[in-house]
């Protein structure tokens, strides 16, 4: 990341476990070092806020996830979000703040921007719609500003519009880069995980480990009893 963060528009893609987000941390907390004002974005809520765990209480570095970002710049509507929640958060809301954003004054807009974006699960985040208001929030803009987004093509769960939204970035100069060794998972696990799976996994496993353990369970009752055992086994460790 030193050596990339040379350049203003990363897009920086690998699969799970080849440590984007923990580059992305690092880079964020670098950049707040050095003075820059910093907007690290996710999809989900629960990771932004093991981020904040991590990363928190720096003035110069917001750590969000989008819908609670969208959330802050204007009031959510509880009737709408109420008679459609996934319309309101994926639709509405995001076409409202892009309206409300349009029209601020330049002093206006000028205090709420960032100096660089760094969108974690960007595979989630990038729709046009999302990345319209964006683009205003980053000062500079997609073309001018300072963005990375961290990304997984083959984790994209919630965006229909994921081509779209990679289309509107590859549209301004980029530094592309792909993280390729799978740093999570020992080469017994991914095996395993691949052939319990049906995806091919091999390319991305480097490291050897232990062999992957089968506990079996009864019931429900004797699920929970398994699985508390565990989580002792691994405390004791």
């Amino acid at each position: 990341m030193d050596a990339l963060s040379e350049n203003d528009h990363l897009l920086i893609e690998g699969n799970a476990g080849t440590g984007k987000t923990l580059l992305a941390v690092d880079y964020s907390r670098k950049q707040a070092q050095k003075g820059s004002r910093v907007l690290y974005l996710t999809y989900n809520k629960n990771l932004a806020h093991n981020v904040e765990k991590q990363l928190g209480g720096q003035d110069n570095l917001k750590i969000i996830n989008i819908h609670a970002l969208f959330g802050k710049l204007l009031p959510v509507n509880v009737k709408q979000m109420k008679e459609n929640p996934q319309k309101y958060f994926s639709e509405i809301l995001p076409e409202a703040v892009y309206d409300y954003l349009d029209g601020l004054h330049e002093d206006e807009l000028s205090s709420l921007q960032y100096d660089l974006l760094v969108m974690d699960e960007g595979q989630d985040l990038l729709k046009p719609i999302y990345l319209y208001s964006l683009d205003y929030l980053l000062r500079g803009g997609f073309e001018n500003g300072h963005w990375a987004v961290f990304y997984d093509q083959k984790q994209n769960i919630y965006n229909p519009e994921y081509e779209d939204g990679m289309e509107f970035l590859k549209s301004y100069v980029n530094t592309q880069f792909r993280l390729f060794v799978n740093c999570r998972n020992t080469v017994q696990i991914g095996t395993y995980s691949s052939k319990l799976s049906g995806i091919e996994l091999t390319e991305f496993i480097r490291e050897n480990g232990e062999d992957v353990q089968k506990i079996s369970y009864k019931d429900e009752k004797d699920f929970k009893k398994q699985v508390q055992g565990i989580l002792k086994t691994l405390k004791k460790t």
